[in-house]
């Protein structure tokens, strides 16, 4: 596979595509057609650490920026801070385990009900500005609470440090050379898409495009040959993010791999819905 396109966190062994020590023929067909976004608990987690020490002890996540309430538990049992944007977003910090001194409050805008709640809770930053800061001010000695610092959080999780957790697993509609996965996905950014197939061999063939079920094609890189009907995986960042309800197409499910085991994760809470703590 010299000169290959890499497929991190994805590997070929004797001939099969695995993560970790799951072959991804055999989720394929544990997932009965169903497409799922894929994540590796190891890589994610090394992931979090290493930008942790890259940054001298810890970084923040944005809770909104991570989409299984696992990986925010991932991100607190490694060290890291939370920032949360809204009163929501506060109460799924705490679920997944961040303890008030590594949770910071902070937006553009910060709604009253938000700042109450995060003085409330005693969070170790609310990062405001200005009028912002003033009308922070003003609610803390309202309700008889110091206001916090309006800074001190760790540097940002850097953008892409998880680029390698994880991808899409999806059966295909049309083989090559125009791909076309059965799942809701778009390119993103510019150059080739990294397309694998479930089974090699692991050989590098220039397609014309990739497309699914939203979005413009791409143009793509298929390692091993794959037909209709067959499952190919395509490394993405977008596998730890929040997913949008597509009202056209049912979501891929998010799976989340450790060692030679693997589970569905629960939907995420939107607000207004019960935040059930993570274990």
């Amino acid at each position: 596979m010299a000169g290959a396109p890499s497929v991190a966190p994805f590997r070929f062994r004797d001939g099969r595509l695995l993560i970790e020590s799951v072959a991804l023929a055999d989720l394929a067909a544990a997932l009965e057609g169903r497409a799922a976004w894929v994540l590796g608990h190891r890589a994610v987690d090394g992931a979090l650490r290493r930008a942790a020490r890259a940054a001298g002890g810890a970084v923040t996540v944005a809770v909104g920026a991570l989409g299984p309430r696992e990986l925010l538990a991932l991100a607190a049992q490694a060290g890291c801070w939370a920032r949360a944007t809204s009163s929501h977003e506060l109460l799924l910090a705490c679920a997944a385990g961040f303890a008030p001194g590594r949770t910071v409050v902070g937006a553009p805008v910060l709604e009253d009900g938000v700042v109450r709640d995060a003085l409330a809770a005693g969070v170790a930053a609310i990062e405001a500005r200005g009028d912002e800061a003033r009308n922070v001010e003003r609610i803390a000695r309202a309700l008889g609470h110091a206001p916090p610092p309006a800074g001190g959080a760790p540097p940002n999780l850097p953008e892409g440090a998880l680029r390698r957790a994880g991808g899409l697993l999806a059966p295909l509609l049309s083989g090559a050379p125009g791909l076309a996965v059965d799942a809701v996905w778009a390119p993103r950014g510019r150059g080739r898409v990294t397309v694998a197939a479930l089974a090699g061999p692991a050989e590098t063939l220039a397609v014309t495009g990739m497309r699914g079920l939203s979005g413009p094609p791409a143009p793509a890189r298929l390692l091993g040959a794959a037909t209709r009907g067959d499952w190919v995986v395509l490394p993405d960042t977008r596998a730890a993010q929040v997913h949008l309800p597509d009202p056209a197409h049912p979501l891929p499910a998010v799976v989340m791999v450790r060692g030679g085991a693997w589970r569905t994760l629960d939907r995420r809470p939107w607000p207004g819905e019960a935040a059930v703590p993570v274990g």
